[in-house]
């Protein structure tokens, strides 16, 4: 079989780390297969860099600068599978191409824009933001007529059949995330930054910080966040916050906004870390807060639980599905329950924090790249037998 593959994501944030997990492995294990990947020119050496020159021997890499979202795109990526005459293609993200009518594979990670507003387009104006929905909408409605459709968690596709009553739910397939424990700082001067951030913002022992990784995109609760935050560090100042992501528009938006702050000083930004730097920084936390309004998943709730990190959640469905009874929670919306949710753990003593660590693997063992990208293969050649005996059954959500 000849397997299209659509990987220009590979080095972005959220799908690039579905893509960089799965697509290495699923071409190592199908010896048989020839694949054609599509990635934008600047990350060619990247996703070679990730695979064997065995592997290398099996696919062709077709160089693009056709960024996602664009009408360029629409015309240019079906014309190149098309072209290369690949019996099957996989899209891992909505972006799918409209006008290609042979076997598509999408996966869905969530239906966040159609409920919140995300992406810079959402602070520029009605206009913009009112089109760019639109076009989700089209990309979406093409998605779900897929060949095949792949969804990271069961909240998703309990959305998208509440949602889109003409979904089959027997074309959906549960194909989870999986996590990969971050690896340690591969040389000095990475951690050397981190000891100069420590050391320069005053976080020690006794002045720990609350961490938070990720975009900062308006559905991540960052805004309303920093405000409860501001409130809570005037009764608790030895406190802080750590803030590590892409150093992009949404990164400075928010900086701007703590400089106004009462208690500015109380908030710290990590732009661009590495993987190690991330290493550290998770484990060197007093608890990891996720405070998204709407997640298709939770891969930094794994990821944190690799590293022994006590975890505070939004009660969202995904964090819920993913964290199960293994996390605390509370209403992202209110300044109370917050207050609440970190006065409780900040409080837990030493034995009960380690009996909840120590039961992380329970919870780690559900989720595997290599079950992932096994089971994305045989949906890819229809072995719809082996394909339910592959699906895990996971843990129904923590109420």
């Amino acid at each position: 079989m000849k397997i299209g593959f659509d990987a220009r994501f590979i080095k972005q944030t959220g799908v690039g780390r579905y893509i960089q997990n799965i697509l290495p492995l699923m071409i190592s294990r199908s010896s048989k297969d020839q694949w054609v990947v599509l990635l934008l020119n600047e990350d060619v050496t990247y996703f070679k860099s990730l695979l064997s020159s065995k592997s290398l021997q099996r696919v062709k890499i077709i160089k693009t600068n056709v960024r996602w979202h664009s009408l360029k795109e629409q015309l240019v990526v079906p014309y190149i599978f098309y072209k290369e005459g690949v019996g099957i293609l996989h899209v891992p993200y909505i972006n799918v191409p409209i006008f290609y009518f042979k076997k598509l594979v999408t996966t869905v990670h969530d239906l966040t824009i159609l409920t919140h507003k995300t992406g810079k387009a959402s602070t520029h104006g009605y206009l913009l933001y009112s089109l760019k929905r639109v076009g989700f909408r089209l990309a979406l409605f093409r998605a779900l007529n897929s060949y095949k459709i792949l969804v990271v968690s069961n909240s998703v596709k309990t959305e998208i059949l509440q949602r889109f009553s003409w979904v089959k739910s027997s074309n959906l397939y549960v194909t989870t995330n999986g996590y990969s424990k971050l690896p340690l700082p591969k040389s000095k001067p990475e951690i050397k930054e981190v000891e100069t951030f420590f050391k320069d913002k005053k976080i020690s022992k006794n002045r720990p910080y609350f961490f938070y990784v990720g975009n900062l995109h308006p559905h991540k609760n960052m805004d309303k966040t920093v405000d409860f935050l501001n409130n809570y560090f005037k009764k608790h100042p030895n406190f802080s916050l750590v803030i590590a992501g892409k150093n992009d528009y949404f990164m400075t938006v928010l900086q701007q906004k703590v400089v106004s702050l009462d208690n500015n000083k109380n908030f710290h930004f990590f732009p661009n870390p590495t993987d190690g730097q991330l290493n550290l920084l998770y484990r060197c936390s007093k608890l990891v807060l996720l405070p998204s309004l709407k997640e298709g998943f939770g891969l930094q709730v794994l990821e944190a639980m690799s590293l022994n990190c006590l975890i505070l959640c939004s009660k969202i469905p995904a964090y819920l599905e993913v964290g199960s009874s293994y996390c605390d929670y509370y209403d992202a919306k209110s300044e109370k329950s917050l207050t609440l949710a970190l006065n409780k753990i900040i409080a837990l003593n030493k034995s009960s924090k380690e009996l909840r660590i120590k039961n992380y693997p329970k919870n780690l063992k559900n989720y595997s790249w290599s079950e992932t990208a096994k089971t994305t293969l045989l949906i890819y050649k229809g072995s719809l037998g082996q394909v339910k005996k592959a699906l895990k059954i996971l843990p129904k959500p923590y109420k």
